[in-house]
């Protein structure tokens, strides 16, 4: 019997969050569809690239929309089988207020590790090639598409890429090499690169050197530089990182620590999307005790009201908390886990109240 009240209960819990899930991805790509319905006609920009790449935006609007659906889902869900008494009966048949909320957390964290990983393995490709697809068909320049620059150091030269190509071949590449006692002797500027193992092919090239005396300009069309660069890291170093992955993402923090560079931005990113699970159980707790304080003849809105109120109070606190962490130098991973930990105080606070 227990068992059945449990299913029960998950069944109201995870079908709420998917409703509001859908609502709030639906919308989004409804707006997203507005927005570009003006660009039909353009170009190569048919309907069938529209849909297309709203579509395609959609797993990477998972983790924005589901702690706020979680815990308007867990609301209304818990909430309607308060107010027709459900909840009281299986009280009264022995589920606990303490089991209702380890079921609802252990829910919440499963799902939350869900989001985590369909975004990992398909939300930000699919984002890429949304994008790419649009700027494709529209005729466009992806903004910010491995075109941030990068600074890099290989031995005593500094390195500077503009970006890469989808070919793999790099742009605007500038090499500023120094002596053993740090004095600048060559810079190197090249408008293309093409990689190759322990080497890269400058191309269109000009050479400034003897910068102590008259300075000598030379140029070339191909001008071979050996190094020692991974080609990978430097796709991972011009790119946004919100666009890479979670692996790639630390794959960037591990070079900058090697080149000791504080990659506390890189961080705090990095362990809010390791801590979203937990960030998702936290959210459940912070529903529960609004579902047992609320009286079963008040309606579902105000529960509504109260969801949206509790995410947009820990969307505030988690920005306010992440911007004081990169200002202060606090050390990010207590950044990243004090929003859930503050809050779950706050919840199980607020349930010993009302127990």
């Amino acid at each position: 019997m227990f068992k059945q009240l449990d299913l029960y209960l998950i069944k109201a819990i995870v079908a709420s969050t998917l409703v509001v899930l859908l609502s709030l991805l639906s919308l989004d790509f409804l707006i997203r569809l507005i927005a570009d319905v003006d660009h039909l006609g353009e170009k190569q920009f048919t309907l069938t690239t529209l849909l297309l790449t709203s579509f395609l935006f959609v797993p990477v609007k998972l983790m924005q929309f589901f702690p706020v659906s979680l815990i308007v889902g867990s609301l209304l869900g818990l909430g309607k089988l308060q107010s027709s008494s459900e909840l009281i009966v299986a009280q009264t048949s022995g589920v606990s207020k303490f089991r209702i909320s380890i079921i609802g957390v252990v829910v919440s964290f499963l799902l939350g590790g869900a989001v985590f990983l369909i975004t990992e393995y398909s939300g930000y490709s699919w984002q890429k090639k949304a994008v790419q697809m649009r700027a494709g068909a529209l005729g466009r320049v992806v903004k910010n598409a491995g075109n941030t620059g990068a600074w890099l150091l290989n031995d005593r030269d500094f390195v500077y890429v503009g970006g890469v190509k989808k070919t793999g071949e790099i742009k605007k590449v500038r090499i500023y090499r120094y002596t053993p006692q740090m004095i600048l002797k060559e810079i190197i500027s090249a408008k293309t690169a093409v990689t190759k193992e322990n080497s890269w092919n400058l191309q269109n090239v000009t050479v400034k050197s003897d910068f102590l005396t008259e300075v000598k300009v030379r140029h070339h069309k191909v001008l071979p530089w050996k190094n020692h660069i991974d080609v990978q890291l430097v796709r991972l170093l011009v790119s946004d990182p919100d666009d890479l992955l979670t692996r790639e993402l630390w794959e960037y923090i591990q070079y900058q620590q090697s080149n000791h560079i504080a990659p506390a931005n890189y961080l705090l990113i990095f362990w809010q999307r390791l801590l979203m699970p937990l960030s998702s159980a936290v959210m459940f707790l912070l529903a529960l005790p609004f579902v047992f304080s609320t009286h079963r003849s008040k309606g579902q809105g105000r529960r509504l009201f109260i969801g949206l109120l509790l995410g947009l109070a820990y969307y505030v606190c988690s920005s306010s908390i992440s911007n004081l962490v990169l200002l202060t130098g606090i050390p990010v991973i207590l950044g990243a886990s004090l929003p859930p930990v503050i809050f779950a105080g706050i919840a199980l606070s607020l349930l010993w109240v009302k127990k």
